[in-house]
């Protein structure tokens, strides 16, 4: 997560919420368990789809650091659908990747259930030609 993320109200406010002090892996650590166990002990639940969400890319497809506020892999998902029986993988890919095309084939040989994004935040126009190999 960006600074400027981290210093919003709405991330302090679920940091507060959830007893949360800081951002450490200790924090991101007891995320993960508080996902978790909630989904785990939701009985009315089979299973949740936990999202990825790919980073800013530049038109010419290279990753955009300093628009990137948030950025969860599908590494880090599809481990956590590995591990978790109730956990299914949502995949993000942003289409200028210069390897969106491979990025979106290996999401579906791990088992992404969906893919998604959000153009507004992700800093990219879903009727871009160069989103049609994509589709």
């Amino acid at each position: 997560m960006s600074k400027r993320l981290l210093n919003s109200i709405p991330f302090r406010f679920m940091q507060w919420k959830f007893g949360m002090h800081g951002a450490s892996l200790e924090t991101e650590c007891e995320l993960d368990r508080v996902l978790v166990r909630t989904i785990d002990e939701t009985n009315e639940l089979d299973a949740a789809v936990v999202l990825a969400f790919d980073a800013v890319y530049t038109k010419d497809g290279a990753f955009d650091e300093p628009n990137t506020h948030l950025y969860v892999t599908n590494d880090y998902v599809i481990e956590l659908a590995a591990k978790h029986r109730k956990i299914l993988f949502g995949a993000s890919v942003h289409p200028y990747r210069h390897d969106a095309i491979a990025q979106i084939e290996r999401c579906a040989k791990a088992g992404a259930v969906l893919l998604k994004w959000l153009p507004i935040v992700q800093n990219f126009n879903p009727s871009d030609e160069r989103c049609i190999p994509f589709y």
